[in-house]
């Protein structure tokens, strides 16, 4: 008998799309308690994005279609030598931490360094705020508070990012 957990991994039916609405099964998710749960804990890996649930030894990865932005930076705090963001994942990043995007349309968003999948748009609270430390630079355009230089980059991939194959339930949309 092993005490190692039994990780149960499949296609949790749940899309963003990409007006970043959190839709099961083609309802919007609405319940804020709910949202928040799935947004506390999402995570990725090399397969994609998923959602983690345990249920004292059991636990279980379900795996989740984003086009849009599954989190969002909502505010920031400076301190006297780092300025900190906050997400409505209830995690704080520090300006260190990320890296700045334009997608395909023009909006700014961000990932922390060494993530793949998990983006984080900005609200307007958040962009108003960077606004004041944005400079264009020979072509491009770089956030820059005290000695911190952060370029905003092109972001060349694809937003969408699917449930891997080998999980995806063939009978959702």
């Amino acid at each position: 008998m092993t005490d190692s957990k039994q990780v149960r991994r499949y296609d949790s039916e749940i899309r963003i799309n990409q007006s970043n609405e959190w839709i099961f099964r083609g309802d919007k998710i609405t319940l804020e308690k709910v949202l928040s749960f799935f947004k506390e804990n999402l995570h990725e890996d090399s397969d994609g994005l998923y959602i983690t649930n345990q249920y004292g030894k059991f636990s279980e990865e379900g795996f989740l279609h984003c086009e849009g932005f599954p989190l969002f930076l909502d505010d920031y705090h400076e301190k006297a030598s780092e300025l900190l963001f906050h997400s409505d994942a209830g995690k704080t990043i520090t300006l260190q931490d990320l890296l700045f995007f334009t997608d395909a349309s023009g909006k700014i968003f961000c990932m922390r360094q060494g993530d793949t999948f998990i983006r984080y748009g900005c609200t307007r609270k958040v962009l108003s705020f960077l606004a004041k430390y944005m400079q264009e630079r020979e072509q491009e355009v770089v956030l820059v508070w005290r000695e911190i230089y952060r370029p905003i980059q092109t972001f060349a991939k694809t937003l969408t990012v699917l449930v891997p194959e080998k999980y995806r339930n063939p009978t959702s949309k």
